[in-house]
Order: structure tokens, then C-alpha cells, then sequence
């Protein structure tokens, strides 16, 4: 827990009780996210899976987690926990739809 929380953590206890503080407490670590007009290129969202994360389709792009809604991209300030373990133990999938070679007839996905 962080330390000015600490400090904090007996005010809001007395002064919101108890369910509003452990609300407060489990949000605390989760990622903040800020409204952004640079989303992913048409080839990535094309090329890439998304991680499934808070009901957005969310894509790893520019370093940052990004997802879409109605007011558009955004990104998150601090990467989620979930997320930053997901980036690490598995990448995103990216899809390539390039020729498998001289001989093939191209058009297939293929995982890269």
C-alpha cells in the first residue's frame, strides 16, 4: 500500500466506512486511462489479436495498452497488473498474410 494512502486509510475509514474504502483500496492499483486521438493502424488491428480486458478489445501499441470506444482510443497512464503479465508470459499473436512461399498460393493467415 502506498504510504500517503496509509496516512489517509483512517480518515476514509471513519469518514466513508468501510464497503466505499475497500472499493477504494481494490481500485487503487488498477490502470488509469486518458482519452487518445493516435489509435493503432488499420494493419495492425488487421494482424494482431487483441487481449480481451474490462470488455474492450484492448491491442499493445507504442508501449502503451489501447482499446476503442464510442469516444474513441485510449490508453492506459499505468499498465493494469493483468495486462503487464499477460505482455510478458504471452504477446499479443500477430497474423501475417503473406505468401507461404515461391510455390503458394498466398491469401492464408499464418501465425508469425
Amino acid at each position: 500500500m502506498r504510504p500517503l494512502f496509509r496516512q489517509i486509510l483512517p480518515t476514509l475509514r471513519r469518514e466513508l466506512g468501510l464497503p466505499l474504502v475497500v472499493a477504494a483500496v481494490m481500485s487503487a492499483g488498477a490502470g488509469t486511462a486518458h482519452a487518445d486521438t493516435d489509435g493503432p493502424d488499420p494493419a495492425f488491428l488487421a494482424t494482431t489479436e487483441p487481449i480481451y480486458y474490462e470488455h474492450h478489445a484492448t491491442y499493445f501499441w507504442h508501449h502503451q495498452w489501447r482499446w476503442h470506444d464510442t469516444s474513441g482510443w485510449h490508453a492506459y497512464d499505468n499498465e493494469p497488473a493483468l495486462l503487464a503479465d499477460r505482455r510478458r508470459s504471452a504477446p499479443p499473436v500477430r497474423w501475417s498474410y503473406a505468401s507461404a512461399g515461391a510455390h503458394g498460393s498466398g491469401g492464408h493467415a499464418h501465425r508469425r
